[in-house]
């Protein structure tokens, strides 16, 4: 598969994911990070096919387990020699390899086939903040798994972007509009500047500040559209297809 997003739908491309463990729990941890390997937060995701994803796992070091896990936790490996069963406790493997705690984790996670494996090659576990795929990162996760995996656009995000009004909460008051005092046309000629006298855009709906960050990246970026007028906060309509294509490439 194509790791270029630029070139392909992003749920067809192998993208890479930067996942903080500073002071995160190892279990849920493990958890999202299976999920992203294995692709199931792609629309595309089948259970027999590998289509997953690269994670990066930084601050490996500063994983925490809950209870005593701490104390109680024993990592056994066989030497496959009479009498090799080797046992690493929790805090001594912390102390000499941070990465497998993760990785042991992920691996309890992953389904038991011949999948398992290859999934796991695209794990990469780091005890500090560097690591060499910087330039690769497409998605951050700075205090780790936090926000959905789900990769599609919420329908409200559509809904506000093409037109509908912004809903308001129901227990909030509506704001009430202002009577408009009658003025005769000769006052308007006299008292009313001409640039004033212009009819006003229509605009059918009000940005947030996230949807604003959104449309000025698309802007930026080849292939946008740049026939979205923003004015004072709002949008109106001017939406080319090749910018709700690449509106996928950017949530």
């Amino acid at each position: 598969m194509s790791q270029f997003v630029g070139n392909t739908s992003l749920a067809f491309a192998r993208t890479w994911h930067a996942v903080s463990a500073q002071d995160r729990v190892l279990g849920p941890l493990a958890v999202n990070i299976a999920k992203l390997l294995m692709g199931k937060h792609k629309p595309i995701y089948d259970q027999s096919k590998d289509l997953g994803d690269y994670v990066v796992v930084t601050n490996a070091k500063q994983v925490v387990v809950t209870g005593r896990k701490a104390d109680q936790r024993v990592y056994r490996h066989h030497t496959m020699y009479p009498g090799g069963l080797k046992e690493i406790k929790y805090k001594e493997m912390m102390e000499r390899k941070p990465e497998e705690i993760i990785r042991k984790a992920v691996s309890g996670m992953l389904p038991k086939n011949t999948l398992r494996d290859r999934r796991l090659e695209r794990l990469k576990i780091f005890d500090g903040e560097q690591h060499p795929y910087a330039q690769n990162i497409i998605q951050r996760y700075p205090l780790g798994l936090t926000r959905s995996l789900s990769t599609s656009i919420p329908r409200h995000f559509w809904k506000r972007l093409f037109g509908s009004p912004e809903r308001t909460p129901a227990s909030a008051p509506r704001p009430t509009p202002e009577p408009i005092a009658s003025a005769s046309p000769s006052q308007l000629d006299t008292d009313t500047p001409a640039a004033a006298q212009t009819t006003k855009p229509v605009v059918k709906g009000k940005m947030l500040q996230r949807d604003a960050e959104l449309l000025a990246k698309l802007l930026d970026r080849d292939g946008g559209s740049a026939a979205i007028p923003i004015i004072n906060g709002s949008y109106a309509e001017g939406l080319g297809p090749e910018t709700k294509k690449n509106m996928f490439r950017l949530i």
